[in-house]
């Protein structure tokens, strides 16, 4: 995937980037934000990058 990056000020490319897929640790509903920040801020394995999926 290509996106537009920023190295420093006068320097913006357009650089392959990974999926963002590939970076999440865990899927939880948007109504769970709370419990997923607590186990988080607990540096709970697993939490370190979690995609809130909307309700409905």
């Amino acid at each position: 995937m290509k996106a537009v990056v920023f190295h420093g000020i006068g320097d913006v490319r357009l650089d392959e980037v990974p999926e963002p897929e590939t970076l999440v640790g865990r899927h939880a509903p948007v109504t769970s934000a709370i419990d997923a920040y607590e186990q988080f801020d607990r540096r709970k394995q697993g939490w370190l990058r979690v995609e809130l999926e909307p309700v409905g």
